[in-house]
């Protein structure tokens, strides 16, 4: 089985590319695509070809340049692979579960494998800067929640860690400044909480207004979470006023009404957010 694409997509995404172009015939299904900041080209995910060589349905990692439009194949081998792009240049992180079953990073330049990174990468983000690399460092509570955040310097390899002002499970950076922010999205009997910190994670406020850091290109905006052991309501707030713009009901009410979640923001108009429909319906999908 095999997927075809059309070139002019990556006009979505930024890329300089002819209005016209031919398609192309990957190698394979593919179930996820990351796009280099720099346009230099696009890294995909698929399922192995043969399942006969891949009894554990292990995927493939490929790199397409924009420049040849010749997949390359750049990692393989793992049930589970997520690329993961720097918000700058033409980075990535490929993030998975090798025959091991720990999470491990590997850090790539296009096609050319870098290093592999020494940390746990079962919870693995960006700094904005494209040099910090966040990362699952333990917890002092037993709970889903954590509470210490590492952060990797790819430029000295130095590592340090630090416990958060609040436990979580979800940690974003908006890029205009760098600052991180931790969620808590509400749930009964709490209104929920947003922390933010700085790039070296100290501690700047408690977030009042908003709970949520699904941020626009340049922080304007801010979505809230659609889901959280669960679907949520969300909503879209004003960042600098704590305006609430839109509300969205939760996944599971497509019953009673048409449902949108977030998918992406667009990464150079401030104002556009890519959002999954799906129609009112009676009964199961």
């Amino acid at each position: 089985m095999r997927l075809r694409i059309a070139l002019p997509l990556f006009v979505l995404f930024g890329l300089q590319l002819p209005s016209v172009a031919p398609e192309l015939t990957l190698p394979c299904p593919v179930s996820s695509m990351a796009v280099a900041a720099d346009g230099s080209g696009i890294w995909f995910v698929c399922s192995a070809n043969s399942k006969a060589q891949h009894p554990r349905n292990e995927r493939e990692a490929y790199w397409l340049p924009t420049a040849t439009k010749t997949p390359v194949k750049i990692e393989e081998g793992s049930p589970n692979l997520a690329i993961l792009p720097a918000p700058s240049g033409s980075r990535a992180l490929i993030v998975g579960t090798p025959r091991s079953g720990q999470w491990q990073a590997s850090l790539y330049d296009k096609q050319q494998p870098i290093k592999e990174l020494p940390i746990d990468a079962s919870f693995v983000l960006w700094g904005a800067d494209s040099h910090k690399i966040y990362f699952y460092g333990g917890s002092t509570v037993q709970a889903d929640v954590w509470d210490i955040l590492g952060i990797y310097d790819l430029n000295s390899g130095a590592i340090s860690k630090i416990i958060l002002h609040e436990p979580t499970e979800i940690l974003r950076v908006c890029q205009a400044n760098g600052n991180v922010y931790s969620v808590t999205p509400p749930y009964p009997h709490f209104d929920g909480s947003t922390i933010e910190y700085t790039p070296t994670i100290q501690f700047v406020r408690k977030v009042q207004g908003w709970v949520g850091a699904l941020f626009s290109a340049d922080c304007t905006y801010v979505a809230s979470e659609y889901s959280y052991h669960g679907p949520l309501p969300w909503s879209i707030y004003e960042v600098k006023t704590g305006r609430k713009m839109y509300h969205f009901s939760a996944l599971d009410q497509a019953d009673e009404d048409d449902v949108y979640v977030p998918v992406e923001w667009n990464p150079r108009h401030d104002s556009v957010l890519l959002r999954e429909y799906f129609p009112k319906h009676d009964g199961p999908r």
